[in-house]
């Protein structure tokens, strides 16, 4: 009896065994499931190239994701650990000059629209939160609860009226400035951004006219008071992009010929 009871008893731990053997030799080459993606994507540009911009999308609850644009402005960043809505920061250079931009996204933005981050969003995004965002998200006083969707529509909708002319003069008078794809090639929504600079001036931004004497002044604060900019002069953002493209072979030619040796 008692050797019927050690058979039975042996028996199913050597089953136990081979099938533990199995599944370990089954799962030798196998890796953990890859978490979800949640992707924001978008443009950055500025009037020129944003070299070497760094990218960060920072959730309601202050956790940040980061990401690299790469050398036509492109970036893309998982947010699958944040909580939406999003600001979205870039820091890098133009020009020589530091420069920091900043977008907005909801939810909805995620692996669908394209958000680009440029000086016009910069304007939509200080609309939405009634100030200057880098100085929100340093005090971390930003409210996150006023980037809604419907709230980020008002706002671009209200900042595309006033800059309208430049629109219309660069051939995209139907066009949405926060997620319209575009390449930076100096045509359409790019040749808008060439043709316009905005700077800050402590809690208030000017926008003008590269080139002119068109300004319009933007406080983040009252929105709905910003003027219209006045229509450019006819043909003169088509010379402004001519000029661009001659500058930018002519630097390209000298790169090229100094690339294995110095000037």
């Amino acid at each position: 009896m008692n050797q019927m009871f050690q058979k039975k008893a042996v028996l199913p731990l050597s089953l136990c065994a081979a099938l533990a053997l199995a599944a370990a030799c089954g799962s030798s080459g196998s890796s953990p499931a890859a978490g979800p993606v949640m992707n924001l994507k978008g443009t950055v540009a500025s009037g020129g190239a944003v070299v070497n911009a760094g990218v960060s999308v920072i959730g309601s609850d202050y956790t940040t994701a980061s990401g690299v644009a790469d050398a036509e402005g492109s970036y893309t960043v998982n947010v699958a650990a944040l909580k939406a809505p999003y600001i979205i920061k870039v820091l890098g250079n133009v020009g020589g000059k530091t420069v920091v931009l900043h977008s907005v996204a909801s939810a909805d933005d995620v692996n669908r629209n394209s958000v680009n981050v440029t000086p016009l969003t910069e304007l939509i995004t200080a609309s939405v939160l009634g100030g200057t965002p880098e100085e929100k998200l340093e005090a971390k006083t930003a409210d996150f609860s006023k980037v809604t969707a419907d709230a980020i529509g008002s706002a671009e909708t209200l900042i595309q009226e006033k800059l309208q002319p430049v629109l219309n003069a660069a051939g995209v008078s139907a066009i949405d400035l926060r997620t319209a794809e575009f390449s930076t090639d100096h045509t359409g929504l790019d040749l808008v951004l060439d043709a316009l600079t905005v700077t800050q001036s402590g809690s208030t931004y000017t926008v003008a006219l590269v080139g002119g004497t068109a300004s319009i002044s933007v406080n983040p604060e009252k929105p709905a008071e910003t003027a219209t900019i006045e229509t450019p002069a006819a043909g003169s953002l088509d010379t402004l992009a001519q000029t661009i493209k001659s500058v930018q072979a002519m630097l390209d030619k000298f790169a090229a010929e100094f690339s294995n040796s110095v000037p």
